[in-house]
């Protein structure tokens, strides 16, 4: 039975493991009074679109006191006073979620992987423990003695752009969509050197050339290397689709400040790498605003198209005739003053690529 991740706003607060969740979250509030605590409500359902199971999820954003010792210890009291039933424990196990579970990983923590939807296997199953040691030794060799500059300004970061999920998703979506476009108004050529962008803010940056090797089937993922400390996102790119690096990035950009909704990871995406662009434009011809989208914008058709939807530019006719086959490819052939060598040395260079 395949099982497909939905997240839902919760409306029922009769629900008794929400109830639990609630209290888990109402004691370490009391406790930790400056810490932001949230928490996300997950329905799997299976193929014929019945319910399975309800999962919850606990969540803080204080990298510093995930590592500390008091606060993991009180969290493991409050997973044995609260989640005493198997069944409640099957529910809410993840409420260690975020650093907590990182720590049993001292090499990589916390790796979230994009996973194609065609496949089911499992990031964490394809690659091995001397993979993850790599990376960690590649990220330390970036960070050198910057390591402090890295996790104070990813602190900064997320502490600017912090939301506080409150149960009503669609809201949650609206902020998160509005913080998109934020980062886009504050830092509107950030494109042009994504890799200082990601450094000025604590995220260290690994681009690759995408190989045969499993984990280098993923577009990328993102995680907190070195005992949970160094924000990290690794993107694996193809030649010939290196603008599809943006929306990698800032999909894993997502991922780093909130949470695993892939939803709202794609969302945010596009809109941090759109902004407020087609606010203003005419969308009676949706060819030529595409075609003047991506000359403009450096990013990709598809990416274009799905922030027009976002946006509630265009409706989902509009979007599925955009996407027939081979219609973009065309339009790209289409439009007047693009370069493919000019555009990408532009991405090879944002990205920090040596010549080849």
């Amino acid at each position: 039975m395949a099982l497909i991740e939905k997240n839902i706003s919760m409306e029922n607060n009769e629900d008794p493991i929400e109830a639990t969740v609630l209290e888990i979250v109402r004691e370490i509030k009391e406790r930790y009074k400056d810490l932001h605590v949230s928490y996300f409500s997950n329905q799997y359902y299976d193929d014929d679109d019945d319910m399975v199971i309800k999962n919850y999820e606990i969540w803080y954003n204080n990298i510093q006191l995930a590592q500390n010792n008091e606060f993991i210890q009180y969290i493991l009291e409050l997973k044995k006073k609260y989640l005493h039933s198997p069944e409640t424990e099957s529910i809410c196990i993840n409420c260690n979620r975020e650093r907590i579970a990182d720590l049993d990983n001292p090499y990589f923590s916390s790796i979230r992987a994009r996973i194609f939807k065609r496949t089911e296997l499992n990031l964490n199953q394809m690659i091995s423990e001397n993979f993850k040691k790599n990376i960690c030794e590649e990220v330390l060799g970036i960070v050198g003695s910057e390591r402090e500059h890295f996790t104070s300004k990813f602190a900064e970061f997320k502490k600017e752009y912090y939301l506080n999920y409150d149960s009503d998703y669609m809201k949650y979506m609206a902020e998160v969509s509005e913080k998109a476009v934020e980062i886009k108004s504050i830092f509107p050529d950030f494109i042009a050197e994504i890799r200082k962008f990601l450094k000025d803010h604590g995220i260290v940056l690994l681009a690759k050339e995408s190989g045969n090797t499993p984990h280098e089937k993923v577009d990328g993922f993102a995680g907190f290397v070195s005992n949970s400390e160094i924000p990290t996102i690794v993107i694996y790119y193809k030649r010939g689709q290196l603008r599809r690096s943006f929306f990698t990035i800032a999909h894993e950009v997502y991922h780093l400040l909130y949470d695993d909704n892939e939803h709202l990871a794609n969302r945010f995406a596009g809109l941090m790498l759109v902004g407020n662009y087609f606010e203003d434009k005419d969308v009676s011809n949706p060819d030529e605003l595409l075609k003047q989208g991506y000359l403009e914008l450096n990013i990709s058709m598809d990416c274009i198209v799905n922030s027009l939807y976002d946006l509630g530019k265009i409706g989902k006719d509009i979007r599925s005739k955009l996407f027939r086959r081979g219609h973009l490819s065309n339009l790209i052939k289409e439009t007047e003053g693009f370069d493919r060598d000019e555009d990408e040395n532009f991405v090879r260079e944002s990205l920090g690529l040596s010549d080849e």
